[in-house]
């Protein structure tokens, strides 16, 4: 049973956890991504740091729109359709994916496997900036991004000092800013570098895990690279509930107006074996992530190079 938190005049939160409840919750009809700035004191605060990080220029990030926004429909579907051509040409650059696999077969200079992951997840939105990068080309812009990148994640995290520290000092908007300039200010590059590259460390990371603990003998553990060994899911993702009191399944009695829906997507993912491929992406639902094949297909040509390596087929 999902957790309501109930505190009249201080918060008014639901956390849940089971993959089957946040799939009944995360299409329901009477939750959205508006984030208004209404309900009790806590849920105030949260939805306005929610928002500040959903905007940028006052603006608010596609990604973020409401499910009926023709606009956001219409830019994520052409941002599909580019994305699901650079994975069906498979012509990822070989220095990154080499550093990434190198990496997950030995473990060893993770600052430039950092660099090579950053580099690909925003090599797309990189086009008329940078070409495919050859040999250590990329490692000086994709350090710089993968800074930018852990600066962001630490200005998100509401219960971070530092990161309020920063906020209050207006770092937040001159990091994003700097990440738009290397993006071209397309706002989907801002969110692959915020977002997107936020998910592919911790695949990384766990492809490491699988080389690390996986079968005795490096070829035996690396044919463990299957995507459902390394897929992850968002942390979290938020749903807000509108002006009026309203029922949910799963949760006892009523909720009341501007109630913030916290899904534990990863959590959920990491404790329920049935949940179906594409579950991590959102696939099935109006929030569905457009960049679902680019990135499966960027893990599966690491895995595929590091079995290789593995069985010697490869120089590391």
């Amino acid at each position: 049973m999902a957790r309501l938190i109930s505190v009249p005049g201080l918060a008014s939160l639901v956390v849940v956890s089971r993959r089957a409840e946040i799939e009944s919750l995360i299409d329901h009809p009477a939750l959205d991504r508006a984030f208004v700035g209404g309900g009790p004191l806590v849920n105030r605060l949260l939805a306005s740091g929610l928002r500040r990080q959903v905007e940028q220029d006052g603006k608010v990030l596609d990604a973020f729109r409401p499910r009926d926004d023709a606009e956001r429909q219409n830019r994520q579907r052409q941002l599909r359709d580019r994305l699901d051509g650079r994975a069906e040409d498979q012509s990822w650059p070989s220095a990154l994916i080499g550093e990434l696999a190198r990496y997950v077969i030995e473990g060893r200079d993770r600052r430039s496997a950092e660099a090579a992951l950053a580099y690909a997840v925003a090599w797309p939105f990189l086009d008329n900036m940078r070409e495919a990068p050859r040999d250590d080309a990329y490692k000086p812009l994709g350090r710089h991004l993968w800074r930018l990148h852990r600066r962001t994640l630490r200005m998100r995290n509401p219960l971070s000092p530092i990161g309020t520290a920063m906020r209050l000092l207006r770092v937040d908007r001159r990091t994003r800013a700097a990440i738009l300039d290397y993006v071209g200010g397309d706002a989907y590059g801002l969110h692959a570098v915020e977002i997107t590259l936020a998910n592919a460390s911790d695949i990384l990371r766990r492809m490491r895990a699988v080389m690390r603990d996986g079968p005795s003998g490096t070829a035996l553990a690396a044919r463990e690279l299957t995507w459902a060994a390394i897929r992850t899911a968002p942390e979290l993702v938020v749903r807000q509930s509108g002006r009026d009191p309203t029922t949910l399944p799963h949760v006892d009695g009523r909720i009341p107006p501007h109630t913030l829906v916290l899904l534990r997507m990863r959590e959920s993912l990491m404790s329920a074996s049935d949940a179906g491929s594409g579950y991590e992406f959102a696939s099935a639902h109006w929030s569905s992530c457009p960049a679902r094949r680019y990135v499966t297909g960027l893990f599966a040509a690491v895995a595929e190079t590091a079995i290789d390596l593995s069985r010697g087929r490869r120089r590391p």
